[in-house]
């Protein structure tokens, strides 16, 4: 195998160079390229070029055509400056030159290779890059040529599925490594054991096929050579010859001496951590629900995978799987195939270790641009809602006139503003309201919060055609609606959601769910679908304004809002729905594991301007004076928004600094709930739990468990395809042998923080956005409309 591997590169080399300014990289069905690989029936992709970039501008023509790989180490490799670097395999030296330009003149990367044409010309490119802190030395992957402990980081792109014996070069690399030290690699895994005439075919071999082995077989080998903290940070398929392959990449850390198993040798000032527990969840249709919450990510396991790693109980208990032992004979005996198969899922899917340690959001969110703000552009309003926020009425004294409204808007545009949401009051009150939409609309995406009541008086003047989306409040059957919003209120809210609809607007519908409307939710469903809509918000009531002197007609307990939640989900997908509060959690769960959403957008990337020109965090808390941030008759918007006390205080709030939060392990799924829930009910005190934290938990285990029945009924689509880890004993009590991990979160690339639209904007991620048909961004909901 290793001659026809050897003699396959060679050509491939000498076919790039043929090529000379052909595109650069190898031809992969991975990644779609359309260059030569190594062999056409190949693994082998193209990797995304740009982190490749700044190489690639310093060579010359007929060098940009020799990188075969499956994936790009060098973009989640975080290298600091004076490391010293191994690739092994290193080719013709894209990533070696890349790293080398990351480490700086202080440290030094040695390449190494077993065809003597890759090291030539990896050399060659590194002179035409300018790089000299490189070394490359002739040696193979299961030998290296290499003192102990001599790297920081070992990278490797697509070459260590083509060495035969993979648990010697991967005892290698860890002997290379010091103490703490990591590797970053990417490679070609299978799914499953390849069938024999695959993997004894040499030219499938050299093509990044044969060689490959499941990926749970690959990760107990890196675990048996001592690397700790597996995490797979990129994952993606492909079918060949009728059986899947993965391009991962993979980071692990090396265990120093004197650290247990599970260890954290952060030596080299690297994160790795010791493994925790993951929390078990049933969330029925048979499944369990495994949780990382402090990473976070989660996943699903059958009746087999639910015995291996301990009986389910509520979200504080512990899973009784633990960390693998030690290797070594002593532990093999006791350590079933089964179990080990487990834990390498576990592994996989980011389970078993909580990642670096999360110091907040701050760091994560440094300031950047305004995308969305939201004018509230009259306090006037034809109604006199039981339960309106800001006790809409007479218009105040002294509003914004046109010229001032749209000169924000221009100066929201300079600072990145995307989306304007335009309400009150009721904005339709103000007679030049068509033409702040009209003028907001050229320029960005609108989104429209009205009654509705006196839309089919305007309609005709709305530009047709415009990225608008209009949101009109309905609560319910006639009698809720009026009840609420007054007489005649619901006939004229329906001809306006007609009206809208008639011109082609998107139109959606919102509903303050209380206790008027609780025993109605069918009629309401059937209500918002009988009028050909698709979408359903529903807000939670807050206790201020007019709703603070009605509380005991119109509040509902948290756990009440929760079982209401359940039946609106079962009723909107009967009708065929979308019930946006649901959707949201849908999505959040969705994310890539290590994505935290971390509290709210409020003074992130979103303002809200009160109709004289107060500036607040966001529409919630609009007219509430402790969060004023400043008045655009004094101010500038930019001033306000660089420069307020109360903003910078906002954003340095973060989950970690919340009592009650840091040990839910919903936390970085709900993201802790909404400021002006918190203010109402602490007194001033946003630390405190948000009053609907029940709701939101019944929230996310209903999200769960719809996504767990989709799965179990053939997948998800936004999930990770469903993978099957086979045990390869019976297990004990007898049972069946295999079992299913699968769901959950998709791979991620490392740390990310979120913020989220929580009581006034809940984001789902369909809402067309940027006035591009088609594309994906936030819906919106009113909470004062």
């Amino acid at each position: 195998m290793k001659e026809a591997v050897r003699r396959v590169y060679r050509e491939a080399l000498t076919r790039a160079e043929a090529a000379g300014a052909g595109s650069p990289g190898g031809g992969g069905s991975l990644a779609g390229g359309d260059a030569p690989g190594p062999l056409p029936d190949s693994s082998c992709c193209t990797t995304d070029l740009g982190p490749y970039a700044e190489v690639l501008a310093r060579l010359p023509q007929e060098a940009r055509n020799m990188t075969f790989g499956c994936g790009n180490p060098l973009a989640v490799a975080r290298l600091e400056p004076g490391e010293t670097v191994v690739d092994v395999g290193c080719g013709a030296g894209l990533d070696l030159i890349l790293a080398a330009l990351r480490i700086g003149p202080g440290g030094r990367v040695i390449g190494v290779d077993f065809t003597p044409e890759m090291l030539e010309r990896a050399a060659k490119n590194a002179a035409a890059a300018g790089v000299t802190n490189v070394l490359f030395l002739e040696g193979e992957a299961e030998r290296l040529p290499l003192e102990d402990a001599v790297a920081d980081t070992v990278i490797s792109n697509c070459v260590l599925n083509l060495v035969a014996d993979k648990a010697a070069a991967f005892r290698e690399i860890a002997r290379c490594l010091k103490p703490g030290g990591r590797i970053i690699v990417s490679d070609i895994v299978a799914a499953a054991e390849l069938p024999p005439e695959i993997r004894t075919d040499p030219e499938l071999w050299a093509s990044c096929i044969g060689g490959a082995i499941p990926e749970a077989e690959y990760l107990r080998l890196w675990h048996e050579a001592g690397l700790r903290g597996l995490t797979v940070l990129k994952r993606s398929a492909v079918d060949t010859r009728g059986v899947r392959l993965f391009s991962i990449t993979l980071e692990g850390i090396r265990v120093g001496e004197g650290d247990s198993a599970g260890g954290d040798p952060a030596a080299a000032g690297h994160t790795a951590a010791r493994p925790v527990l993951p929390v078990l969840l049933d969330v029925g249709h048979g499944l369990t629900a495994l949780f990382n919450p402090a990473y976070p990510a989660w996943a699903l396991t059958d009746a087999v995978g639910r015995r291996l790693a301990g009986e389910p109980g509520d979200e504080h208990a512990p899973a009784k799987a633990g960390p693998p032992p030690p290797p070594g004979p002593e532990n093999e005996v006791h350590l079933r195939p089964q179990a080990a198969d487990f834990l390498a899922g576990l592994q996989v899917r980011q389970l078993l270790f909580p990642g670096p340690d999360y110091q907040g959001r701050d760091r994560f969110l440094q300031p950047g641009p305004l995308r969305e703000l939201w004018l509230h552009v009259t306090q006037d309003c034809n109604l006199r809602c039981r339960h309106c926020l800001v006790e809409a009425g007479q218009g105040a004294e002294e509003e914004l006139s046109l010229e001032d409204w749209l000169a924000v808007a221009a100066e929201a545009v300079q600072l990145g503003a995307e989306r304007f949401y335009l309400t009150g009051g009721e904005p339709f009150r103000r007679g030049d309201a068509v033409q702040i939409i009209r003028e907001l609309s050229s320029a960005c995406e609108v989104v429209v919060l009205t009654n509705g009541t006196l839309v089919p008086e305007i309609v005709a003047g709305l530009p047709v055609g415009a990225p608008i989306t209009f949101q009109v409040s309905l609560e319910g059957p006639p009698a809720v609606h009026e009840a609420l919003r007054g007489q005649h209120s619901f006939a004229r809210a329906v001809a306006g959601i007609r009206a809208l609809k008639g011109a082609g607007f998107r139109v959606v519908a919102a509903a303050t769910l209380i206790r008027l409307n609780r025993r109605h939710l069918a009629g309401l469903v059937d209500l918002v679908a009988g009028l050909g809509l698709e979408d359903l918000h529903v807000l939670w009531l807050h206790r201020r304004g007019r709703a603070a002197g009605a509380l005991a007609d119109l509040a509902l307990t948290p756990g009440e809002v929760g079982a209401a939640m359940a039946e609106l989900s079962d009723l909107a997908r009967r009708a065929g729905l979308t019930l946006d509060n649901e959707a949201s959690l849908a999505a959040r769960l969705a994310s890539p594991a290590g994505t935290r959403h971390d509290l709210c957008q409020a003074g992130v990337d979103c303002l809200a301007v009160g109709p004289r020109g107060t500036v607040y965090p966001c529409a919630s808390l609009v007219g509430v004076e402790d969060f004023a941030c400043g008045s655009l008759q004094a101010q500038t918007l930019e001033e306000i928004w660089r420069q307020s006390p109360r903003i910078q205080s906002l954003r340095a709030l973060s989950l970690v600094t919340a009592r009650e939060c840091r040990v839910c392990v919903w936390r970085f799924y709900c993201g802790g709930g909404c400021p002006a829930y918190k203010f109402q009910a602490g007194g001033g005190d946003l630390a405190v739990r948000d009053p609907y934290c029940e709701a939101y938990q019944a929230l996310a285990r209903l999200a769960m468990g719809n996504l767990a029945a989709r799965q179990a009924d053939g997948g998800e689509p936004g999930l990770p395809e469903p993978v099957t880890w086979a045990g390869t004993a019976p297990a004990s009590p007898p049972g069946p042998a295999g079992f299913r991990l699968f769901g959950g979160s998709q791979p991620g690339a490392g740390e990310t923080v979120q913020t989220y639209r929580c009581a006034c904007v809940l984001s789902s991620g369909n809402h067309n956005r940027l006035g591009q048909p088609g594309a994906c961004g936030p819906r919106a909901s009113s909470c004062c409309s």
